[in-house]
């Protein structure tokens, strides 16, 4: 039995590592997102106002 729980404890231990990587990489990612979002948003302004004063 004590074999069993050493087993499954490793079991966990070793894929305990790689969820995190996949959880930090979608983190990431969102991240990254967000400052696209936001530099496209930069840029839309941008636009706008050269437009704005242009008429």
């Amino acid at each position: 039995m004590t074999i069993f729980k050493i087993i499954i404890a490793l079991i966990f231990l070793t894929g305990l590592p790689g969820i995190l990587v996949v959880i930090g990489a979608g983190k990431l990612k969102t991240e990254e997102d967000r400052i696209n979002d936001l530099e496209e948003e930069a840029e839309y302004w941008k636009e706008y106002e050269k437009n704005k004063k242009a008429k």
